[in-house]
């Protein structure tokens, strides 16, 4: 596991496979990017809604 300066997972590895992740300036958890697959992360202010992709 890799994590950025703020102590946030910026990246892990499962079965061989890259999951990276980004965050906005408030340290909320944005897009995450799979398998060549870019997610965008849907919150809603109190709780992730689902991903986009």
């Amino acid at each position: 596991m890799i994590y950025d300066k703020e102590n946030r997972m910026k990246e892990f590895f499962e079965d061989a496979v890259a999951h990276t992740f980004s965050y906005d300036g408030d340290g909320y958890k944005r897009t995450e990017l799979k398998n060549g697959v870019l997610s965008t992360l849907i919150w809603d202010g109190t709780d992730y809604l689902g991903r986009q992709s």
